[in-house]
């Protein structure tokens, strides 16, 4: 529901004796609490009226004022404040009813009522008084202010599609119906509360100025009459001639009475012998006949460097258009041609300068921005063009002439000015202005049909003008162009308010501005400024580019905050800090870092996996355990191995070396001496002597059935593993006797296993075959949790028929069964198999993750080592390098300002450092320590190696605290093993 208040008050004589004029004043003002908003400016108050709020008041203004007595001079002000709008409502239609209704009930003398409707054509269909919804949908805007029970029309305004004069004269008939009922509305409260109009002082019969007129007209009016119809005169000499005569006329006549009665008397004489002239002689004052157009003159592409123009000279009426083309962030409607207009990719400024006015100016100004538009290369869906029309009425002949394309002169004596704009198809504007009290909607028709000539007679002058839409920009046009950026680059350009794209502005000219996520926008006055800022960005990536890391590498950073859902690490003070969140952190869940013993300034060593796609950030997973050899597969003919491993657990670390020695028949022992440095808390000990003692079990409890081979259990789980082809899961069983617990169980500690170390141990033909049968297992155990949390049946029966879910678990399992060898992410899949349903509660985010982790390209031994990958060691080093960089090898990125040199720690077989001890390879793994090496593809890897030095033993045992007399014996190492394997059991 829309209310509207509509005051109004009124003088009851003019303020001026010399006043010749309506001094009418109409405001429409709609506040903010109207639509239930406090106003934004800093005082907080109703300032000045918006383009709407004005364009409404002269609406009212242009409907109620030819209502008025024509010598009527008392101030009158008339108010409409919209109280109450909501989304539908028309508060103008309301406003102009409203201000009619208020002067009707009042006591100032006015020829009303009037009523106004607005007319919408949607879908084909005349809707009147539509919604503003409605509106947006609609292909005509019509509004129609008429009086007299609708047989009267005062005011016409008008902006939409091409609508033909038949379709047209529909709506007109439509409107005025609905007028007849307003009218009649309001008539019935005037009756019921209306107030007596009072008499109009100002129109009393002045005996003097009608003796004055008819001598004035005894004296001049041959004279004028003869300066009227005198075709060889122009605006200028006509002018001339006119106010010579007037000047002589109040030279002789000063006696009569005063200069302003003299004057006025003179204008009205000027009038009448006009509207005479054209009724005697049936031509108009320069010549034309009443449907004849002025010559028309056309220039096109007036100035070559404009991005379009075009001077259209109408008779003494000259405009000068110009098209300017400039990036698409700000407004573009054009009112009289927005709906001509197709899709363009710029912001288009069309001006309009009136070089020479004598009449018409408006309308000469749509012809000429229509054909600025074809020269600048605007696609059109067709021209447009513009013709005032003109009425002169004689009342005391009853008759009436229609004047096409009228002057100065014919605008300031006659009756009517009516703007139309259209096409070959039909009209686009109109706009209707009267000074008598309406006309009949049969002249306003007869209007129509006249202009429609001219029309179409100036469209086919601008068509000899200019035949067709230029059919390429020129060259002055500014060019436009993407270039991808990622997100997280865009500060460089936007930063400190955005500083470089303005600095690029101000010296190239060009624009930069987000055009979406992956994208940028460079808008540039021409090429050459366009080149010039892509050059500038350029520089400013390269100034500021930040260090590229490589994918899957190790990197050594500090911690410099400890957040409640994970740490910042800086890798390089030149790098923003990157976050670790905590299910990065460790295999468990956590609520805090400080539970894993995390503080601020803590070396801790990161993984490297990209870059977040949509945001930008770095993603990165903590290492739990850290590998500094490789464990040798038992089968070579080394006879002896090492294996040395730091693991690390909380704050804790453990130094385990495991000694083995030759690997005798399945009848013979072995011996195995072990130091340990441990805390005294309970360390995985056992599960990792389990997995790297490779030797003939001792079995105590019960001997193992006939035709098992006697083998430790891992070797006998490798046999099962090779063996088994889903759904022949008799193999495994057959395989598998002698083992104290289920298959599925030691496959389960297997994979639980391989999560913990992240080395799978076998190799991928003998695990492939488990691993897709687990995978496949998981996958569908994930979706029954799911679909029995549902809460519905037809829930569960639609996660369950999912296509999407079915398609992703194909690829899964494609991929998986398409590698060659282990895939490098094999410790992380087996972390997401072990209990998927305790990291995610939904299936198809299960799904992505193991999606995330399995499409990759580099795959590792069963030591840990990789063997392929597109780029599996940084600085362009691959597999055909001289000296192989054994994994797991870290990257350290120097502190410092210079340019940053990668070094690297490559910690490899026992073999490749000497006589080194495994304490001291250990120690330097955790310390960092490193030395730089140089990358570059042109030198070789063996080269550029960090040199060891060599060191005695007695220098290192006292480097790491051991003493001579904590040196063992072999013997005594081996039961000093054995007695700590009793105890850990």
């Amino acid at each position: 529901m829309v209310q509207v208040l509509a005051t109004v008050v009124g003088r009851h004589s003019s303020t001026s004796d010399t006043a010749d004029f309506m001094p009418l004043t109409v405001d429409f003002q709609q506040s903010a609490s109207a639509v239930g908003r406090i106003p934004t400016n800093y005082l907080r108050r109703e300032l000045q009226r918006n383009d709407a709020d004005i364009l409404a008041s002269r609406m009212i203004d242009r409907s109620i004022r030819p209502l008025f007595p024509k010598d009527y001079s008392g101030e009158t002000q008339i108010i409409c404040k919209p109280l109450a709008v909501d989304d539908d409502g028309d508060p103008v239609m309301l406003g102009l009813n409203a201000a009619s209704a208020a002067l009707t009930l009042s006591d100032i003398p006015w020829e009303g009522p009037l009523g106004a409707v607005r007319i919408a054509l949607i879908n084909n269909e005349i809707v009147v008084n539509p919604s503003r919804k409605n509106m947006k949908i609609s292909s005509l805007d019509l509004v129609i202010a008429a009086c007299d029970d609708g047989n009267r029309i005062l005011m016409i305004d008008m902006d939409g599609c091409e609508t033909g004069i038949e379709k047209f004269a529909a709506c007109i008939e439509t409107g005025l119906q609905a007028i007849s009922y307003l009218i009649q509305a309001i008539n019935k409260v005037r009756d019921s509360c209306g107030r007596q109009k009072r008499q109009n002082i100002c129109g009393e019969i002045d005996i003097d100025m009608i003796a004055l007129m008819e001598e004035m007209q005894i004296l001049y009016g041959d004279q004028l009459y003869h300066i009227l119809t005198d075709i060889e005169h122009d605006k200028l000499s006509r002018d001339r001639a006119v106010s010579a005569l007037g000047n002589h006329m109040l030279e002789s006549l000063k006696e009569r009475s005063t200069p302003h009665k003299l004057r006025h008397t003179f204008t009205n004489l000027l009038k009448k012998s006009l509207r005479e002239a054209l009724f005697k002689s049936e031509r108009r004052c320069d010549g034309r006949k009443f449907d004849e157009l002025r010559p028309v003159d056309i220039k096109m592409d007036v100035h070559k460097k404009l991005h379009g123009s075009a001077l259209f000279q109408r008779g003494q009426t000259q405009v000068f258009s110009t098209v300017t083309f400039d990036a698409p962030s700000a407004a573009f409607q054009p009112d009289a041609l927005s709906q001509l207009l197709e899709d363009f990719p710029y912001c288009l400024r069309l001006a309009c300068d009136v070089l020479e006015s004598n009449g018409s100016s408006s309308m000469a100004s749509v012809c000429a921005g229509c054909l600025a538009l074809l020269d600048a290369g605007v696609q059109m869906k067709t021209p447009a063009a513009g013709v005032a029309m003109g009425l002169i009425i004689d009342k005391e002949r009853n008759d009436y002439r229609i004047l096409t394309d009228i002057n100065g002169l014919e605008d300031f004596a006659g009756d009517m000015d009516f703007k139309i704009a259209g096409t070959v198809r039909g009209y686009t504007a109109m706009q209707l202005d009267l000074k008598v009290p309406g006309i009949k909607p049969e002249v306003m028709m007869e209007s129509l049909e006249q202009a429609r000539n001219g029309l179409e007679h100036l469209l086919q002058l601008m068509r000899k003008a200019q035949p067709f839409c230029r059919n390429h920009f020129k060259s002055t046009v500014p060019v436009h162009e993407t270039i991808p950026v990622e997100i997280y680059k865009r500060h460089i350009i936007f930063r400190s308010g955005g500083y470089n794209a303005k600095l690029i502005e101000s010296e190239t000219g060009a624009k930069i501005s987000v055009e979406d996520d992956a994208n940028i926008s460079i808008f540039a006055p021409n090429k050459v400024k366009l080149e010039e800022a892509k050059m500038m960005l350029t520089k400013m990536f390269e100034s500021e580019s930040e260090i590229e890391l490589v994918f899957g590498a190790m990197y050594k950073g500090e911690i410099t905050d400890v957040l409640e859902h994970g740490v910042l690490v800086t890798l390089h003070k030149s790098m923003k800090p990157i976050l670790l969140k905590n299910s990065n952190l460790d295999v468990r869940n956590v609520a805090h870092p400080k539970v894993l013993g995390f503080k601020v300034g803590q070396k801790i060593i990161i993984q490297y996996l990209g870059r977040d796609p949509n945001t930008g950030p770095y993603q990165q997973v903590e290492q739990a355990l850290f590998q500094s050899a490789l464990l040798q597969d038992p089968t070579v003919t080394n006879p002896y191995w090492r294996a040395h491993t730091v693991l690390r657990s909380h704050d804790h670390f453990w130094n385990i070396t495991l000694r083995e020695e030759r690997i005798c028949g399945p009848s013979s022992s072995s011996s195995i001496s072990s130091k340990t440095v441990s805390s005294e808390r309970q360390h995985p000990m056992r599960a990792l002597c389990k997995l790297c003692m490779v030797q003939e079990e001792e079995t105590t409890k019960e001997s193992y059935p006939t035709g098992v081979p006697t083998v430790h259990i891992l070797q006998r789980l490798s046999v099962a593993l090779s063996s088994f082809t889903p759904p022949h899961e008799m193999v495994l069983e057959r395989t598998s006797k002698g083992f104290s617990k289920s298959p599925v169980q030691e496959i389960d500690e297997y994979f639980e296993l391989v999560a913990k170390l992240g080395r799978p141990l076998f190799k991928w033909e003998i695990i492939r075959c488990a691993f897709l049968w687990k995978l496949e297992q998981t996958m569908s155990e994930m979706l029954c949790i799911e679909a029995e949390s549902a809460v519905t049946e037809d829930d569960k029966k639609m996660l369950i028929s999912d296509d999407n879910l079915r398609q992703q678990r194909q690829f899964i399992l494609q991929k998986a069964a398409e590698f060659d060898g282990t895939p490098f992410t094999f410790q992380r899949l087996c972390e997401l198999l072990i209990s998927p349903s305790r990291h995610y509660k939904r299936t198809d985010k299960y799904l992505r993750a193991l999606e995330k982790n399995i499409n990759v390209v580099t795959t590792i031994t069963e030591s840990g080592e990789r063997v392929t990958g597109v780029e599996p060691f940084p600085g362009e080093l691959d597999i055909s390098s001289t000296l192989r960089i054994e994994e797991p090898f870290f990257v350290q990125v120097d502190e410092c300002d210079a340019p940053v040199e990668t070094k690297l720690i490559a910690a490899g077989d026992y073999f490749s450092r000497g006589n080194e001890s495994p304490e001291t390879i250990a120690k330097e793994l955790v310390a960092g320590d490193c030395a730089p090496i140089n990358l570059s593809p042109s030198r070789d890897a063996k080269d550029e190696l960090p040199e060891i030095k060599q060191e005695n033993n007695s220098e290192r045992e006292a480097e790491h605290g051991i003493s001579q007399t904590e040196s063992l014996t072999k013997p005594e190492m081996q039961n000093a093993k054995l007695e700590e394997m009793e105890v850990g059991d």
